[in-house]
C-alpha cells in the first residue's frame, strides 16, 4: 500500500513539473509575441543557431519565418564585428548580462541596420545554453 501512494506521489510531481514547463512555455510565447513593433525579440545559441524571434525582429532583419532556420547570426552582422561578437560572448557568459550596447545588423537586401542589444545568457542543465535579446531598431529614431 505504501508502495502505491509513492508511485501516486511521484506522478502527482511529474505532473506539477510538466504543467510548470507548460505555463513558463505560454509566458514565454507571450513576451514573444506582444512586444511593441520597435522592439525585437531573439533567442540564440551561443554558436549563432537562431532558435526564435518576434515579428519585429523579422520587421527589423527583412527575413520571413521561414527563412529562420537557415539563418546563423553570422549572417546577419558585419564582419567588422566577428571579434567584438566573440568579445561580447565571453563577457556575458560571466556577466549573465549584457548591454545595452550598440551595433549593426545587415538586412535580407544587404541594407546596414543600427541596432543597440540587451543580452541575457540562459543556462540549462541539460547542458544547451540560450540568449535572449531584446533589439532595438535605432534606423527608426534618425529617420524623423
Amino acid at each position: 500500500m505504501v508502495k502505491n501512494i509513492s508511485v501516486l506521489s511521484m506522478l502527482g510531481d511529474q505532473t506539477s513539473q510538466q504543467t510548470a514547463i507548460a505555463e513558463r512555455e505560454q509566458c514565454y510565447r507571450a513576451i514573444l509575441e506582444t512586444t511593441t513593433d520597435m522592439l525585437g525579440m531573439l533567442v540564440y545559441r551561443p554558436d549563432g543557431t537562431l532558435i526564435d524571434c518576434n515579428q519585429a525582429f523579422l520587421d527589423i532583419i527583412g527575413y520571413d519565418e521561414d527563412d529562420l532556420e537557415q539563418l546563423n547570426l553570422a549572417d546577419i552582422i558585419p564582419h567588422k564585428y566577428g571579434k567584438c561578437v566573440t568579445g561580447n560572448l565571453t563577457a556575458l557568459k560571466q556577466q549573465v548580462r549584457h548591454g545595452p550596447y550598440e551595433e549593426e545588423y545587415i538586412d535580407k537586401h544587404g541594407k546596414v541596420v543600427p541596432v543597440r542589444l540587451n543580452e541575457v545568457w540562459i543556462q540549462h542543465s541539460g547542458g544547451r545554453d540560450y540568449i535572449f535579446a531584446s533589439v532595438l531598431d535605432l534606423s527608426k529614431y534618425s529617420e524623423q
